[in-house]
C-alpha cells in the first residue's frame, strides 16, 4: 500500500528552550509532517529535544535522524527509545544507523 508523501526538517542545536520551542512550532505551523533531530556529538542530544519539541507542538511526528546506535548499549537505548515514545505520546519515528563519523567515535573513546 503507497504511503503519501510526507515533508520533514532537520532542526539543530537550540540555544535555549523557548528558542528551540519556537522552532519547532515554526516547523509545525508551516506544515511540516515529521521534526527530525540528528545525533551527533557536540549537537544536542537527540531524545530529550525530541520530547521538547512533542511538548511544543500537537500535530508533527518526531524522529531520530539518524540514531548513531554505536554510541548506545542496546538494553540501555530500548529504554531511552521506550520512554521518549511513551513521553511524546506515540508520535517517536525512530531513525537508527550504526554511525560513520570517525572522529566522533574517537572522541567518545568508541570502537
Amino acid at each position: 500500500m503507497p504511503r503519501p508523501f510526507r515533508f520533514g526538517v532537520s532542526l539543530l542545536n537550540p540555544t535555549s528552550a523557548e528558542e528551540w520551542r519556537a522552532r519547532c512550532r515554526r516547523a509545525e505551523q508551516l506544515g511540516y509532517d515529521v521534526i527530525l533531530v540528528p545525533d551527533h556529538l557536540g549537537m544536542s542530544a537527540p531524545l530529550p529535544a525530541l520530547v521538547a519539541a512533542a511538548e511544543a507542538t500537537e500535530r508533527p511526528r518526531l524522529g531520530t535522524f539518524v540514531l548513531n546506535t554505536g554510541f548506545w548499549n542496546a538494553t540501555l537505548l530500548a529504554r531511552e527509545i521506550a520512554t521518549t515514545d511513551a513521553l511524546t505520546d506515540g508520535r517517536l519515528e525512530l531513525g537508527l544507523g550504526t554511525g560513520y563519523v570517525r572522529a566522533e567515535h574517537d572522541k567518545a573513546g568508541l570502537p
